[in-house]
Order: structure tokens, then sequence, then C-alpha cells
């Protein structure tokens, strides 16, 4: 029966059952790596070096400390660009912690230089050995050191261990809660939490010094600030003082009288020039042959309202009544034109020297206003200082607290790592996994096929039965018989139907891999054939078989030695030192096949695994009926694939 897959893609698909079954025939064999692996990992759990945690937990205060001023001096201060807030003491001390001076400090007041759990070169005396004494030399195999760290000095190498193996055990983090962490990993629990201390308190005094510095040097600032802020305020106001006496702008109705004359010679001003048009207009009329009439006087009020002011009037000599008009002389008009010529220009002047004097003091004034405002600035400027150093020195005189300190670390009573009981669960699975790829890895290199479903896809026989063979196998011929005509197994009898339909007249047992020895079924097929009376041979290539009598039968050279079974059964066996492999190459074995089949109804062949293959490619011509006998976890792929390509399976007996 054929399969309708491509063999490509059944070479590459994995088949569970068949890797379930190959890791259980090995069990043996993983379970002794897992055995070593447990064993290995109990005893590295066993002798690691312990490991302690201790952690210290504090918070850094970031609040602002002291009174706090008013917006409006803080709006001013911003201006100025002063910093009034706090600023939290926690930025940066992440870097600080695992900064090269504060790990040689505490190193310092530790005296980690002598910890050899810091210092490689410490160089206690002993000398390594073993294991101890080999990692160095891989180390520097590895890793040669370079020209520069072979001169290096060794302070300076023994600063960078130190500094490196810090880094390692010593971390720094923040909690859910916003504190700060400082954890240390090492192999005495004492200098574990001494250190996880003194890395804290260390911290927290540079901090404290930091602040008190800062409040020093800022209260020192303020305090030069103050003094000349003070000195600018006195400066301005007594510049506004002087400037105001210098320019006589203490009275501000000196301004307002000016302003008010101002106007007044402006009107007056004005008053002149309509007045001189109207005396101009009376003089040209007056000037005329016939002399002014009426409408001459309706047009001159209509053209210049001045006329009939009562000034304008008096100034011409002319009766003040809006009802009576008298024409003036010549010679008045005249004198009135130099009258009001001359009022004018004094005018004119007049108000000239109001407007230099009013510009003089809007002048003065506005710079009065402007030194003022610097007045304001400088006093405003001088009291925010006042409140700012009297923050600053009530700040620095009330002294809190840098930190909260919520946990101090302890010596530990219990070791962190390593891990045992993780280290032996480690050990244990890493065994299985190694033992199982070992397993694979064999398999892989060895052919073998576990499950009953890959050894009917590598064989791809037309019949395929299971078949208990181990109760078969033994090594006389007698009790072999005794053991198959007992035997009753579904496999064999379903072969038996096949072998009767078929009725061919040789058939060759074939074993196809170490221990599934190919006698015990053909021993079997020979009882059975010889059931019917039909004379039965059975030959036996594999040397399996010990016959306890018989006569010696063949060509020359006497091949075979014949033993009697039961009733028309004969066993034939290699005669001494005759080798299987020694007949299938002789020209003359398919002679000697022929008149055994001319002899013998039937012919029955076992073949060894090694054989298997050349019995195969000797009997194929001859129409020989091949059973191929298998093994869950004997059977070899390569001779299946071997006997398939000499030719077809015809059946293939395998055990469950």
């Amino acid at each position: 029966m054929t399969s309708s897959r491509d063999p490509v893609s059944q070479e590459d698909e994995i088949d569970l059952v068949e890797l379930f079954y190959s890791l259980w025939f090995q069990k043996t064999l993983i379970a002794l790596v897992t055995s070593v692996s447990l064993f290995a990992s109990v005893v590295y759990a066993l002798r690691a070096i312990p490991e302690y945690r201790s952690s210290a937990v504090f918070q850094i205060a970031s609040k602002r400390s002291g009174p706090v001023i008013s917006s409006e001096l803080g709006g001013l201060a911003s201006l100025a660009g002063l910093n009034i807030g706090g600023e939290s003491p926690a930025q940066g001390i992440f870097d600080r912690v695992q900064g090269r001076a504060f790990i040689l400090g505490v190193a310092e007041e530790l005296s980690l230089d002598r910890d050899p759990y810091f210092n490689p070169y410490s160089g206690a005396g002993e000398v390594p050995s073993g294991l101890s004494a080999l990692i160095p030399r891989f180390k520097s195999i590895l890793a040669p050191a370079s020209d520069s760290q072979a001169g290096a000095d060794p302070k300076n190498l023994v600063e960078d261990a130190i500094v490196g193996k810090f880094g390692e055990v010593v971390t720094v983090t923040d909690t859910k809660n916003g504190s700060i962490n400082i954890e240390v990993r090492h192999q005495d629990p004492d200098t574990a939490a001494a250190l996880a201390n003194t890395s804290m308190y260390r911290l927290l005094t540079a901090l404290d010094t930091e602040r008190k510095n800062d409040q020093s040097n800022q209260l020192a600032y303020l305090s030069e600030q103050l003094a000349d802020a003070l000195t600018a305020m006195n400066d301005t106001r007594e510049r506004v003082q002087d400037f105001a006496l210098n320019n006589s702008l203490v009275s501000t109705s000196a301004f307002a009288t000016r302003s008010e004359l101002m106007f007044r010679l402006r009107d007056e001003l004005e008053r002149s020039r309509e007045m001189t048009a109207a005396t101009s207009k009376v003089l040209s009329l007056a000037g005329q042959g016939a002399g002014p009439t009426r409408l001459d006087y309706a047009e001159l009020r209509r053209d210049f309202p001045i006329v009939d002011d009562v000034d304008f009037r008096r100034l011409l000599g002319i009766p003040e009544a809006l009802d009576q008009w008298a024409w003036p002389n010549r010679t008045r008009l005249l004198e009135l034109q130099n009258i009001l010529s001359d009022r004018a220009a004094r005018a004119r002047r007049e108000l000239d020297k109001l407007q230099v004097e009013a510009e003089e003091y809007a002048r003065a004034s506005e710079e009065l206003t402007a030194l003022k405002r610097d007045a304001s600035i400088a006093e405003a400027t001088y009291k925010l200082l006042i409140e700012q150093t009297k923050t600053q020195a009530f700040a620095a005189g009330f002294n809190t607290d840098i930190a909260k300190i919520y946990q101090v670390a302890v010596a530990a009573t219990r070791a962190s790592a390593p891990k045992k009981s993780l280290i032996v669960a480690l050990g244990a699975v890493l065994g299985l996994f190694a033992g199982g790829g070992i397993a694979i890895f064999r398999n892989a290199r060895r052919g073998r096929l576990y499950s009953a479903g890959s050894v009917k896809q590598a064989a791809q026989a037309r019949l395929f039965s299971s078949a208990p063979m181990r109760p078969l196998r033994v090594r006389k011929a007698e009790d072999l018989l005794e053991g198959a005509e007992a035997l009753r197994p579904r496999g064999l009898v379903a072969l038996a139907i096949e072998l009767n339909e078929k009725s061919p007249r040789g058939i060759l047992c074939a074993s196809a891999g170490s221990r599934t020895h190919a006698a015990g079924p053909a021993m079997w097929i020979a009882a059975h054939l010889a059931k019917d009376h039909a004379r039965v041979a059975m030959v036996d290539l594999s040397g399996e078989l010990v016959p306890s009598t018989g006569e010696e039968l063949g060509g020359e050279g006497h091949l075979w030695r014949v033993s009697r079974m039961r009733g028309s059964l004969d066993l034939l066996t290699l005669v001494a030192p005759l080798q299987a492999d020694d007949l299938l190459r002789r020209n003359s074995f398919g002679g000697e096949v022929r008149d055994l089949m001319a002899r013998y109804d039937r012919v029955i062949f076992s073949a060894a695994p090694d054989h298997a293959a050349m019995a195969h490619r000797a009997l194929h011509l001859l129409s020989v009926y091949l059973v191929a006998i298998c093994g869950g976890g004997l059977t070899r792929k390569p001779v299946l694939t071997e006997l398939r390509d000499i030719g077809p399976i015809d059946a293939c007996l395998s055990e469950p």
C-alpha cells in the first residue's frame, strides 16, 4: 500500500509518537545523565559560597524649609533672577552612589582593599589549587592583559577592582512609595549590613553638608545684595529730591498757572489777529470814493463777527450799540492797526517764552517720574531682599533632617543566594534535557525506529502485522520448535493466511535490527506450513540455531547440515567453518537454492541484520517472499531502506 503524501515532506515531519518512544527506550541513558547532572548540582549547591543581602531604606526630604514669602515678592524675585524655591536633594543620588569618589570614600572607611571579595589582589597568602588555579589561566588565555595593564600602578588596579565590584553588588533603586533602597550583596552578612549602612550615612552626610554650604553661600550672597540694594535705594531717593529742587518741580501749581496763562495768551493773540483783519477791511471800505454804504456794513458784520465785539468798538471809537455804526476816519484806523500789531507781538513773545518753559518743565517732570519709579523699584527690591534674607537666616538656623530613615541594614540570618533548591531543580531539568538531547542525537546517528507507525512507514510493506517474538529467542532448535507450535499470535496468523494465498516456494525472514532474531518467526512459518504434510526446509543463514543432531547435505564441500525436526520439517544449518557471507558470495549459491526448492515444497530462510540485504539481493531473482522482522527500538532504518531499494518488502512483522 502506497502513501499519497510526498516522501520528502514525510521526512521533514516530526513524529511525536516516534520521538516519545525513542526517548522511552533510552530512558536508562536519560536517567543516568539526569542523575549525573542532579548529583553535580547538589555538589555545587552544597559547596557554593553563600551570599547575604542587606538593605537600607530612606527617603530624601524634598520639601521647602522655612517660611514662604508672599506671591508679590516671589514674582519680583523671579523677575530679578533669584531662586527662592527649594530643590529636591535626591536629584543625581543614583549617579552619586555609583561615582568613583563616593565608592573610594566608602572603601577607605571600611578598608575594602583588605577584603578579597572586593580586591582580588589582596593576597591572603593562600596558594590556589584545583579549579581555582585553572580559572586565572583560562582567563589569561582568553583575555591576555594589555601592555597598559601590565605596567599599570597597583593602586589603580586595586581601585578599579573595588569600583567594579561595588557597582555589581551595591544597587540603588526606587521603591514604589518613592523611597530609596540601598541593597548590598556579600559573602559575610555583617560586612553586607555595614556596607549598606555606611553608604547610606555617608550619602546623607554629604547631602547635609552640601545643603548647609548652599545655605551659607546663599545667605552671604543675599547679605551682599541687601547692602547693595540699600545703597541703591538711598541713592535714588537723593537723586529724586535733588532733581526736584534743582528744577523747581516741588510745587505742581506752577505748571498749572503757566498752562492757564498760555491759554489766555493764545486767545488774546487770536482776537488780535481777527481785529487786525477787520480793521484792514474797514480801512479798505473807508478808502472808497463814494464812501461805504449800509450794505457794506452788513457784509462786514457777516465776514468779521469781531465787529460786534465791545472791545473792538471801543478801540475804533464808535458806539457800542449794535444798531449804531459810524465809519471811523482813516487816521484812527491806522493807529488801531499799530496798536493791534504791537499787542500781537507782545502776546507772541510771551507765548513763546511760556512754551519753552512748559517743554522744559514737562521734560523734567518725565525725568522725575522715571527717578521716582526707580526709587520705588529699589525700595521694593530692598524689601524683597530683607524678606528673603530673613527667610534664609531662619531656614539656616532651623536645621531639619536631610532624610527619613525607614530601615537600617542588619546582618541577614539566612543566605539569599545561592538558591539550593532552585539549583537542584535546574540541575535536574538540565540533566533531563541533556539526556533527551543525547538520546535524540544517538538515535539520529544510529537510525533506530521505535514506534510501529515509523516502522510501517519505513518498510512500506503490503502486509504489516504485530507479533511478539521475544519468547522464541532460544538457541536450541527443538526448544524453538516447541515454542513456535505453542504460540498463536494474531500477526503470524495473518501472515499464514497471506502465505496460503500467495503459496511462494521460497520465503526469506530477514532481521532489520539488532536483537530482532529472524529464526523464531521462520521456525513458526516452517512449522505452520509443515502441518499440511508439505516438505518444508528451514535454512538458518543467521547462525542463531544449534541443532543437536543431523547429517551433512549439499554440493561439493557439504554446505548444509540437515536435522530432522518433526514430521516433514527439516532444519538446515551451515557446516562449520562456513559463514553466511561466504555462502552468499558464491556463484553456486543460486544453484544450491534451486536444488533445495526441487527437493522441498517450501524453503524458508532466516538472515541476520548484517546479511539481510545480501540474502535479499541473492534470492530476489528467485521470487522469494520477503518478510522483514522488526522490533520497537531495535529496527534500523538503513537496513529497511536497503531492503526496499533491492525489492519490495512483502510483509513486515514487528513487536508491539
